[in-house]
This record gives C-alpha cells, structure tokens and sequence, in this order.
C-alpha cells in the first residue's frame, strides 16, 4: 500500500466525501495501482463530450451512470456496477461533469463501506475551445468541433 501521507488531503465536499483536483487524480492514479476511476455521467455525456483518457497510465476508467438519461431517474444497479470486484479500501475517483453527481455517488460509496472514495472538484467540464479535462489533463472520444 502507498503512503497514505501523500495522498491528496483537500477539502471535504458537501456531502461527506473529499474533493480532489484534477492534478491530485492524476498523480493518485499514477502513483496507486489499484485506484479506480469512475466517471458518472450519463452516456450522452460521454458520447457527445468525451471521457477522461488514463490510457498513459495503463488504466481504463469505469463508467457507471448515477442517473439514466433521459429522465433523470437514479441508476439502480450504481454500486453493484460501480463496485463490481473492488475491495471496499480501494482508493476510487469520482468524475462527473461539474462534481456534483460524483460527490452524490461517492457519498452513496462510502455509506456502502468504501474508505476511500474521492470527488474531482470541477468535474470533466471541457470546453468547446480546449481538449481534455479543465486542467489539460488528457481525454478522449472528444467530439468535432466542426
């Protein structure tokens, strides 16, 4: 097990859980190899916006809807599918648009037992005009801008 002294320290969201950078994800996920990322939009998000791309770091990221579009209604099936073969002290990164639905889904981890669940402060959020993630961070599927 890493450090756990190094691991990021930031400041608890609103709901309970820590909110993390996007440069404290990367260096987490790069630094722990069993960390997880979960990106929690909804597929339209990911189709249309792009996901997080970890592929430099030999990962693949998990993605789990916290709400199903278009109705909005809660993904029954998020733990089961979110956790599906993790240890409950497995350090896992939660990604939404804006950081908002990631802490909800992160809190419901951590009711659940996992210790060590993380929100990204500010989401994905990548803007028309820039690739990758608010803080350069790699990305991928990003749509045409055309």
């Amino acid at each position: 097990m890493a450090n756990e002294s190094a691991l990021p320290t930031s400041s608890l969201g609103n709901m309970g859980i820590p909110d993390i950078t996007q440069a404290e994800t990367w260096e987490l996920l790069k630094n722990e190899p069993n960390a997880v990322l979960i990106d929690v939009r909804t597929q339209g998000e990911w189709q249309n916006v792009g996901i997080a791309d970890i592929s430099e770091l030999g990962r693949e990221m998990r993605l789990v809807e916290w709400v199903v579009a278009p109705a909005g209604t809660p993904n029954e099936n998020f733990l089961a599918d979110a956790t599906k073969d993790l240890d409950p002290d497995t350090p896992v990164v939660l990604l939404c648009r804006s950081g908002v639905r990631s802490q909800a889904a992160g809190s419901a981890m951590a009711e659940a037992g996992f210790t060590r669940a993380y929100n990204i402060l500010g989401g994905f959020e990548g803007s028309a005009q820039a690739t990758g993630w608010r803080d350069n961070l790699p990305s991928a599927n990003t749509p045409d801008q055309g």
